[in-house]
Formats: C-alpha cells, sequence, structure tokens
C-alpha cells in the first residue's frame, strides 16, 4: 500500500484480510472460512492509489474488492489454470495476471474487460513482473528461464 500502514494476506482458509502494520490489529477479513470448496488466494496486491486490493486464486479467478469496506469488485474468469502473481498498474485502472496456464493476461480493473494476452512458451508462468510503464512483462516459468516480451 502506498503509505505502509496495512498489509494484505491471502489464505488457506478462503479469506483475504487486511492488517494495521502499527497496532497488528485485524481491520478486515473478507471470505469464507467454511466453504467447502477452497478457493485460495494465491496473489495479492494492493492498488497504487492504496483504495483497493486485488488477489489471484487456486482455481484460475482474479477478484478485485475495496480496500476499506470489503465490497467486491470485479471478478475476472480468463484463466485455465491458477493464479501466479498479480499486479496493478501505475494509472490504478488495469491489473496484469499471471497463471500457472502460461499466460499473463491484462484487464480493466473496472469492467473486467479483458485488453491483451501474452503466452509465455514455458507454458507456466511461476511468476512476473511489470515495467512501470506496463508496457512490459518478464516472466519466469518452469523451463527456469525469464523473458522480457511486450505486454499487449
Amino acid at each position: 500500500m502506498p503509505h505502509s500502514k496495512q498489509v494484505a494476506a491471502g489464505h488457506s482458509d478462503s479469506t483475504v484480510t487486511v492488517w494495521n502494520v502499527a497496532s497488528g490489529s485485524l481491520l478486515l477479513t473478507v471470505g469464507q472460512s467454511s466453504d467447502q470448496t477452497q478457493v485460495n488466494p494465491n496473489a495479492v496486491a494492493w492498488s497504487p492509489d492504496g483504495k483497493q486490493i486485488v488477489y489471484g486464486t487456486n482455481t484460475g479467478l482474479v477478484q478485485v474488492l475495496d480496500a476499506v469496506t470489503g465490497k467486491l469488485g470485479v471478478v475476472y474468469k480468463g484463466f485455465a489454470e491458477g493464479i501466479s502473481a498479480v499486479k496493478w498498474l501505475s494509472d490504478s485502472k488495469r491489473i496484469a495476471a499471471a497463471s500457472f496456464d502460461g499466460t499473463v493476461q491484462l484487464f480493466d480493473a473496472g469492467t473486467g474487460s479483458q485488453i491483451s494476452t501474452y503466452t509465455d512458451p514455458s507454458g507456466d508462468v511461476e511468476t512476473m513482473d511489470l515495467s512501470p510503464d506496463g508496457m512490459y512483462v518478464v516472466t519466469g516459468g518452469v523451463d527456469m528461464k525469464e523473458r522480457v516480451s511486450k505486454l499487449g
């Protein structure tokens, strides 16, 4: 988060929590810990403006939520496998998400509409990051090679 006063975490009980760093107090819990179908948040990231959180699940869903109220927003369902990484672009309007299905997909955080897709030759994106302008993505996969490619 931009002001470093809060931290968000995904948990194996299907919840995302937000904590106050200074006091250690729990501020927000989103999700259902009693859900029989575990939808684990594998990756969590704050929007640059600090107003939203995005998380990606082991089932391939990407969910945006309000960082204060926990109200769920856009759900993006463009992946065949679980999410390995999520990253907001600097405008807080677009999100890139990487998947074990070998793709990095860029989508609109407000509408959920897909903007572009990059397919990694390894077939499995374990990690990714973006250039500051959001034009390029660097990926790492099971072949232990890093690749820099144009995103979109």
